[in-house]
């Protein structure tokens, strides 16, 4: 269960599948997921109405990716950790030059986005 203080996001994926389950598994981990998007578009439209603690942002989406949406969403000083499939080093590194402040991969398990997402809202003290 996720209680009142617990850490509030929205996160952007376009495999619903992926996003219904690292939605109940963040829950279990203290991290409520108060939106989901599907592209880039969407997840700064969120985060303006929203005002979430930070996004956990895909790369690789359709109409706009999170290496832009993440570029843009740093302007809102919105807190973005990449979540990737990927293996590229490349694609990860223009994320953090556009912003985003941490990445996980996939694959490492929803614990660790969990903790680097409670870590992150905590020091910029929500």
């Amino acid at each position: 269960m996720v209680d009142a203080g617990a850490p509030r996001i929205v996160l952007v994926d376009d495999d619903h599948v992926f996003a219904s389950v690292v939605t109940e598994r963040l829950a279990d981990e203290g991290v409520r997921v108060i939106a989901h998007a599907t592209n880039g578009f969407e997840a700064i439209e969120w985060a303006i109405r929203l005002k979430p603690d930070a996004i956990a942002m895909d790369i690789e989406m359709p109409l706009m990716d999170g290496i832009e949406a993440t570029r843009r969403l740093a302007l809102l000083g919105i807190t973005v950790i990449l979540v990737t499939g990927g293996e590229s080093s490349r694609r990860v590194s223009e994320g953090i030059e556009a912003g985003a402040v941490a990445w996980v991969r996939k694959s490492d398990g929803i614990g660790v986005l969990a903790t680097l997402l409670r870590a992150a809202t905590h020091e910029r003290g929500h």
